[in-house]
């Protein structure tokens, strides 16, 4: 989407971005519904297992990228 709405707006010497930006607003989006998952468990399971979730995602996030 980020590469769409870059392409037509911008000139294309200005097109450009790192791997790094691009990656930057989908880890805040992940992050923000990894808290709210983990806010609207209704068992102490549900949070962990969310939680257990959400830190295997982290490390996929910062090893693999």
């Amino acid at each position: 989407m980020h590469s769409i709405l870059a392409n037509s707006a911008q000139a294309l010497e200005n097109t450009g971005y790192s791997t790094f930006i691009a990656d930057t607003a989908s880890i805040m989006n992940e992050m923000l519904l990894q808290d709210l998952v983990i806010g609207e468990a209704q068992t102490d399971e549900g949070k962990l297992f969310y939680l257990g979730s959400g830190l295997e995602a982290l490390c996929g996030t910062f090893f693999v990228r």
